[in-house]
């Protein structure tokens, strides 16, 4: 069917080929003078204008005889059935589907601020030749409108290639004709038309609006100092979305709100700056992330204008909360160096910021701080339009001649990298509240800061002041010490001999901060601060910091596959560091009483080993396994069914009298709290046991109390023993005080397949910086082995053995195998009846291991989130399906 069809168009089309086909020619505009595309007047050598439909300039010299009619009828008759196919399957889908407005592909967007009209331009050759064709009536769009249309792709044919022996006609097939723009003139300005403005590539160019003025009368010219002709820019945009060309046309002047959540209204006076706020008339609101050109009618009547932004209301009755800004972002006046010509300024330096005062009187906030910087943008010389160059009897241009972008940001922008809400608090350097969680809402709970989430912060200026952040990740928890933040200087680099530029960079650098409180139970909780400087990179010159992104993080997070009643834990050492800073002590005494207890553990064993005259022979029998499983603590806030905390109970007996009494870990110097020192409620967890309970495994017996001895706190071979013996010579007595949790992860906004996350205290960002400033020192640290170190991880099965520790490296995945006790004495097989839960006898061998072999392993987390942490999970190492 289709063969036949077309060979039917082809018949028709041998028949109809000569015959010329007339068009009428409609004048798109009043500018018909000017350019000659235009004209309705008759070219030369016609009376008409003539499309010849399939027919070029090669098949028109085929009457002559000049050329031979062998090959070249062969050519002509297979582009004729080719065109004739082409012809039918347009038609053919036509009419199968009809066009819409929907299925048209190019969408003109006017962004101009005023109103204009559009037509298809047709033409051979050049743009001024009379050989112009256009049969297309003018399209008009209104200011901010759109309008969707199609254009047939348009067969340009130039001149013959001029060569020796060669006829070739080059060709160019499939290009869309470009646009004929007019934007409507006011009563006293004429705008020139937009003229050969393509569709086809893609890009942002920069092209000329000719502006004439009306010519001025004798009494007006010699006060009129401007040109009667000048230059504007304006920006043409051809973007490719969803297989359509989107056309945008506008100013070259744009502010746009980068700031997340911030919705700006745009003001503007005319005249001199120094008028009162009162003049300032509203021009748009501008939503978050989108941006607003400047209408083209503001540059168009040659006065003084300034342009004022504040953030817009939140509130239904449209009644800003703020005034306008202390000084304008734009300005537009008369430029002395250019003979009288006007231009737009910024008003304000390459980064810098301005108070929006609050229009009602806030003991809390002041005023809200924006941040205006401008940003370079990419544009294509190569659709320049010049019409007016810079010197000459022709015009003047408006102004330097290119876009101008200003950004409109925060100094400080925060986000929580964390798996659980925060409340946050900042404060200036005097510690008075500038912003937080319970400002911003009502009640402490009002306005935390969920997971994943960002929020901008106005009340402050960093290139002013210096501000104090602390954070919680409950109400009921206590505050961390403040981290002191503050904007450094550029920080000179060396040149890197890999760049292939060799250039010294200037770049303020990404910093971190670790901040700290302590759980219900005593136990460190460190979160990690990640500063990143916010730079505004002009395109020549140094960067400029203006201000910070903080990002609020923890480097592990922990998943647990199995149906175990795992826990984790990590040692002390990296929960609570050897040094502290002082500014630290004053908030959390937990780090001072540690200090504190190590010196007085160290004078114990100074003074057993003096005592009884071990002059070190110990040291060769040391437990260093004993020593490290001692040392563990659970990590905080942990979502578990069965957590278990433990305390031992440690004395030192003379003359049947008590002469000293501590509590510890397993390990005497790791001190603990004392079990009457723990809350017995919580708001987020509760106790599973009634009290606290005393542990008779092994040889100790009830009758006295629990306690097992040994000769000498110094782990040797007189250290306790693994039977758990007591022996009345002795006169260091312990006993193993537990009570089991329940922690609900969920009430706090913990995820349900995390269990808990960890930032050690020595993390491992500082670690990796302080040997890479080793090794840049020349300090003889070798730069393969800066990223060399590990976190130590220790799991426990409810009340059972903290495992040998697991190192995991600084950075990177990795995996492995970590073997975890089933009971909290695996050397000792008798166990206090009642304490453990029985099982029927023929599942009792199977489901009661001595040991249980699990795997882990640690991977980045996907997205933005891998940057900051690491996710290790814990799953079985034998799986049956």
């Amino acid at each position: 069917e289709v063969t036949a069809r077309t060979l039917g168009q082809l018949r028709n089309w041998k028949e109809n080929s000569c015959r010329p086909k007339t068009i009428k020619v409609h004048p798109p505009s009043d500018y018909i003078q000017e350019h000659s595309f235009l004209s309705t007047k008759p070219a030369q050598g016609g009376t008409e204008l003539q499309n010849y439909a399939g027919i070029n300039k090669r098949e028109r010299t085929t009457s002559d005889g000049d050329v031979s009619r062998g090959d070249n009828s062969k050519r002509i008759a297979a582009r004729q059935a080719a065109q004739a196919a082409l012809l039918f399957a347009e038609k053919r889908g036509a009419a199968i589907q009809e066009k819409g407005e929907s299925a048209k592909p190019f969408i003109f967007r006017n962004l101009c601020g005023m109103d204009l009209s559009f037509c298809e331009q047709r033409h051979e050759g050049n743009v001024n030749s009379n050989s112009h064709k256009s049969s297309f009536a003018m399209k008009r769009i209104s200011s901010d409108q759109e309008a969707k249309f199609q254009m047939e792709v348009a067969n340009l044919t130039q001149e013959p290639i001029h060569s020796e022996g060669s006829k070739k006609i080059r060709s160019y097939e499939g290009r869309f004709p470009p646009l004929f723009v007019q934007i409507e003139s006011l009563e006293d300005v004429f705008l020139d038309p937009l003229v050969g403005l393509q569709v086809s590539k893609v890009g942002i160019f920069l092209v000329e609006l000719g502006v004439r003025r009306r010519k001025a009368t004798n009494e007006e010219s010699k006060a009129r100092t401007d040109p009667t002709r000048v230059a504007l820019p304006l920006i043409w945009k051809v973007e490719l979305e969803d297989n359509r060309r989107i056309l945008t046309l506008s100013s070259a002047i744009q502010i746009t709100p980068i700031a997340l959540g911030l919705s700006l209204d745009l003001g503007y006076s005319c005249g001199s700056e120094t008028q009162p706020y009162d003049s300032i008339k509203i021009l748009a609101s501008i939503e978050s992330g989108k941006s607003y050109f400047l209408p083209v009618w503001m540059s168009l009547n040659f006065q003084q204008v300034q342009i004022y932004i504040r953030p817009s209301s939140d509130s239904s009755d449209d009644v800003s909360l703020f005034k306008w800004g202390t000084t304008s972002v734009l300005r537009y006046e008369r430029e002395i160096r250019a003979k009288g010509g006007w231009s737009w300024r910024e008003g304000f330096e390459a980064a810098s910021s301005f108070p929006c005062d609050y229009e009602r009187f806030d003991d809390e906030r002041s005023a809200a701080w924006l941040t205006c910087t401008t940003s370079p943008t990419s544009i294509d010389d190569s659709c320049h339009i010049d019409k007016y160059p810079t010197s000459g009897p022709a015009g003047t241009r408006h102004h330097d001649f290119g876009m101008i972008s200003i950004l409109v940001d925060s100094s400080t922008s925060l986000r929580n990298m964390l798996p659980v809400p925060l409340h946050w608090e900042l404060a200036d350097a005097t510690l008075n509240r500038l912003d937080g969680s319970s400002i911003r809402g009502k009640g402490d709970n009002a306005n935390e800061l969920s997971s994943g989430k960002c929020l901008e912060i106005f009340a402050c200026d960093l290139t002013l002041t210096d501000v104090n952040l602390r954070l919680r990740p409950t109400p009921t928890m206590a505050w961390t010490n403040r981290a002191h933040i503050t904007l450094q200087n550029n920080i000179r680099r060396e040149r890197d001999p890999q760049d292939a530029n060799n250039e010294e960079k200037f770049d303020p650098p990404v910093r971190q901060i670790n901040v700290h409180t302590v759980d219900d139970f005593g136990c460190p909780l460190h979160f990690g601060i990640r500063l990143t400087p916010k730079l505004h990179r002009p395109l020549e010159g140094r960067s400029i910091c203006y201000g910070l992104d903080i990002f609020v993080f923890a480097e592990l997070w922990f998943r647990n596959l199995t149906k175990l009643p795992v826990t984790f834990g990590c040692p002390w050492s990296e929960m609570c560091p050897s040094s502290v800073p002082e500014e630290d002590t004053d908030d959390l005494s937990v780090f001072e009483s540690a200090s504190k207890a190590a010196a007085e553990a160290a004078l114990i064993e100074i003074a057993s080993v003096l005592e009884f005259g071990d002059k070190g022979r110990g040291l060769a029998n040391v437990d260093q396994e004993s020593i490290e499983k001692g040392n563990f603590h659970n990590i905080p806030l942990q979502a578990s069914n069965c957590l278990c905390h433990e305390v031992f109970e440690y004395i030192e007996v003379e003359s049947s009298t008590v002469k000293r009494r501590w509590w510890a870990s397993e390990q005497y110097d790791n001190i603990r709290l004392e079990t009457e020192s723990y809350k017995e409620i919580g708001s987020n967890w509760h106790w599973i046991d009634g009290s606290w309970m005393l542990d008779f495994s092994g040889n100790v017996k009830e009758s006295e109390g629990g306690w097992e001895s040994c000769r000498s706190l110094f782990a040797g071979e007189s250290y306790f023993a693994k039977s758990r013996n007591i022996d009345p010579k002795h006169i260091f007595r312990r006993r193993r005080w537990f009570r089991r949790q329940r922690f609900d992860g969920q009430s706090i906004g913990l995820p349900k397949d995390i269990s808990c996350f960890y930032q050690p205290s020595r993390d491992s960002f500082s670690r990796r910086e302080a040997r890479r400033r080793m090794a840049s020192e020349g300090s003889g640290i070798d730069t393969n082995s800066i990223q060399e170190g590990f976190h130590r991880i220790s799991l426990r099965n409810s009340d059972g053995q903290w495992s040998p520790s697991t190192k995991i490296p600084l950075a990177g995945p990795s995996q492995g195998i970590a073997r975890v006790h089933s009971s909290r004495w695996p050397t000792i097989s008798s166990t206090r009846q009642g304490k453990v839960k029985h099982l029927p006898s023929s599942v009792q061998t199977t489901l009661k291991p001595e040991l249980y072999e699990l795997c882990y392993s640690v991977s980045d987390l996907p997205g933005d989130w891998g940057e900051f942490s690491r996710l290790v999970t814990i799953s079985p190492r034998f799986l049956f399906r």
